[in-house]
């Protein structure tokens, strides 16, 4: 589900390559002339444009019912944000769609990291290769996220656990979370949050990062920024920073350990797209 089209060129093109273009489904949360040209050769819906302080509720129900309605007729879904990609690890010589498709029960969260430039004032390409430019990355637990599903469930708000089933951590798939790699991506951070100033209960709301507008996206990757990289693979920068909570009355969900330093992925993962 996505609102803007900053990234959702680059997610359209990657989930069409790996899984197959009539395997991709897109909702747009308003009416978009670019979104139509875009997701043209893929099952594309659109929503009208509403937003209160429950839209995150609201959302939540809609990709899990979504979700499940897909796996009448596929053996797996995915449920992502447009800014977020996930792989396969690559010395597996695998394809993403054939990982997947050798598990036919229950539930999986990749790995997740939040990726930037070494420069972060920097613009990306979309034409080239995303990890050669923002090959820069931190491992985060919110983004070990229950994304992938062989068996219905229900997401919780912001799609980060699960309400009703367990799940496991697949360390042999990533999540690549782009919102922090491209800084002409701010302004569209900045309307958005123009938009949300008119919601009168602000404090109902679970969107509270999307208040600050890019301020939010700024502060973290000057955070990020002030160290020097060393370089690692995906699973050695995630190791010993995060733990699968038992399943209990809120669900599973990763919670985050120690703070992680920010490093850089070695040549063979850069390709990946």
């Amino acid at each position: 589900m996505v609102y803007g089209d900053h990234f959702i060129g680059k997610w359209v093109d990657y989930y069409s390559e790996h899984l197959g273009e009539k395997n991709v489904f897109v909702i747009s949360h308003g009416e978009s002339d670019y979104h139509n040209k875009i997701c043209r050769h893929v099952n594309h819906i659109t929503l009208p444009r509403v937003i209160d302080a429950h839209h995150d509720k609201y959302r939540a129900r809609l990709l899990s019912d979504f979700a499940n309605a897909i796996l009448q007729t596929h053996a797996c879904v995915l449920v992502l944000d447009a800014d977020e990609i996930i792989s396969v690890e690559p010395s597996l010589n695998i394809s993403l769609k054939d990982y997947l498709l050798q598990k036919r029960s229950g539930a999986a969260a990749p790995l997740g990291f939040n990726i930037f430039q070494p420069d972060p004032s920097s613009n990306m390409d979309w034409d080239s290769s995303v990890l050669r430019q923002a090959h820069i990355m931190l491992y985060r637990a919110a983004f070990s996220k229950p994304a992938i599903r062989w068996e219905s469930a229900q997401q919780s708000v912001g799609c980060h656990a699960l309400l009703n089933r367990k799940f496991s951590i697949d360390e042999n798939l990533f999540l690549f979370h782009m919102k922090f790699s491209d800084a002409a991506a701010m302004q569209q951070f900045d309307e958005l949050a123009a938009e949300l100033d008119g919601i009168s209960n602000k404090s109902e709301s679970l969107m509270h990062h999307w208040f600050s507008g890019s301020d939010f996206v700024k502060n973290r990757v000057k955070e990020w920024s002030n160290v020097s990289y060393q370089e690692k693979s995906p699973q050695e920068g995630a190791k010993g920073h995060y733990r699968l909570d038992e399943f209990g009355e809120r669900g599973a969900i990763v919670k985050q350990l120690g703070k992680p330093i920010a490093f850089s992925i070695p040549e063979a993962y850069r390709g990946i797209f």
